[in-house]
């Protein structure tokens, strides 16, 4: 638990930081573009975080669990998993670029080409700056990890400083800020990697039997992971195809603002699922989730109140009375990110426990169900109907991954929602943490 509180704690701290450089930077992209333009961004944005998904197959889940697991060497799980990822972007490319033309009239009208074209080109530097991420966290080198996603995010901001103010390039700017500040990292970690494991690629081929085996367990855990996209995402495509980009723009400062409260449940995420992988005593496993996930679920929950009552301020102070419609949607989405916070501990426990299957079921299902809540609720309420759409979806989520982690690890749903009176100690240990640092 030391070593997990450690981690998590570093993360926290790492969160926090680029939580204000992620938002310094979508303040910029949000007052310079405007509500329409920014809703264009949002929209080019989300075409390649799409493919992205789609198109990375499970491969960085597989290659923490492999590297946790320790059933290959890891110079051939790196060299099989990089050839892998570089085949994958290119053919990734290829797909988004047929996805663009095909579907363009339909989910992505008034987005000009040119900018969906651009944006296509973030798929490959996503892909493999995600992979070389995830190596990273396969090894528990949650500290080295945490500092190339805050670089990221660092050369990010100061890339759309650039290119809104000294070159004015709006849409164009923000959309290669993105471009190079991946390739930056990815350029900083394989370096790394290089400096503690010596010469990566001793050989230039790909071993049948690893990726035989990569594929069974990182196809399942890619479905679920693809469904939970859907989940996060799968309202804008929507919102876009009843209304048109300035509600998209709307809707993108409210989701914006509002995940941000996940930086708390991507902190616990980051360091658990690595922890799980590699765990061997069930005991310490049984013990060891509940007390993260209820104190997710707690200290989130809190955040989310505190939010609801600053939202008003939050969004005329930062973003301008111009973004005043993207209020309402942002208060009615917090439910739901502080049960979903909770439910993506359960999944990654249950992914790390070779279990990804039972992802997919719940995802499939939760995606299903915000589907149909978004068709019947924009037309009548907009994006606050869009908002209330995820909401429901996502307390769905909690609900089922909830009963079926509790099913598979013994422990009651009360004890893994609920604070109990040994995780003071969990406040103070973490507490000692921060005031060290």
């Amino acid at each position: 638990m030391g070593k997990f509180i450690k981690d998590t704690s570093h993360t926290f701290i790492t969160q926090i930081i680029a939580f204000a450089l992620g938002v310094g930077a979508m303040i910029i992209i949000a007052r310079v573009l405007g509500p329409e333009k920014n809703g264009i961004y949002t929209l080019c944005i989300l075409v390649a975080t799409l493919v992205v998904n789609f198109g990375n197959l499970g491969i960085d889940s597989a290659t923490i669990y492999n590297i946790g697991k320790k059933r290959y060497d890891f110079k051939e799980i790196f060299r099989n998993n990089f050839i892998l990822v570089s085949f994958i972007s290119i053919l990734a490319v290829l797909v988004g670029l047929a996805l663009v033309i095909i579907f363009h009239d339909i989910f992505l009208e008034e987005v000009p080409y040119y900018y969906l074209f651009l944006a296509l080109l973030l798929i490959p530097v996503t892909l493999i700056m995600d992979y070389l991420g995830n190596v990273l966290r396969g090894l528990q080198e949650i500290i080295k990890f945490n500092l190339a996603f805050l670089g990221n995010r660092l050369f990010l901001f100061l890339l759309v400083l650039m290119a809104l103010f000294l070159f004015r390039l709006e849409v164009i700017g923000a959309l290669t800020a993105h471009i190079f500040a991946g390739i930056f990292i990815a350029i900083l970690i394989y370096r790394y990697l290089k400096k503690i494991k010596g010469k990566l690629f001793e050989k230039y081929r790909i071993t049948r039997d690893y990726v035989k085996e990569t594929f069974s367990y990182g196809l399942k855990n890619h479905i679920a992971n693809i469904l939970g996209f859907l989940n996060y995402r799968v309202d804008i495509l929507l919102i876009n195809m009843f209304l048109n980009p300035l509600a998209v723009g709307y809707y993108a400062v409210s989701v914006g603002i509002v995940e941000r409260l996940w930086m708390i449940s991507n902190s616990a995420c980051t360091a658990l699922f690595p922890r799980v992988c590699s765990e061997e005593d069930e005991k310490s496993l049984k013990e060891f989730t509940p007390v993260v996930s209820r104190n997710v679920f707690l200290i989130t929950a809190i955040g989310a109140v505190i939010l609801y009552f600053l939202s008003h301020w939050l969004v005329i102070i930062f973003f301008s009375e111009v973004y005043l419609n993207s209020i309402r949607p942002l208060q009615i989405l917090l439910p739901g990110i502080v049960a979903l916070s909770t439910a993506r501990i359960f999944g990654n426990d249950l992914a790390g426990r070779g279990k990804p299957i039972l992802n997919v079921y719940i995802g499939t299902a939760v995606v299903f169900i915000n589907i149909i809540l978004n068709i019947i609720l924009i037309p009548k309420w907009g994006i606050s109907g869009a908002a209330l759409a995820s909401t429901v979806a996502y307390i769905t989520s909690l609900i089922g991954s909830s009963i079926i982690y509790s099913r598979i690890s013994g422990n009651s749903i009360l004890k893994c929602i609920f604070i109990q009176r040994s995780d003071f100690k969990f406040y103070k240990d973490f507490y000692q943490i921060l005031k060290s640092k």
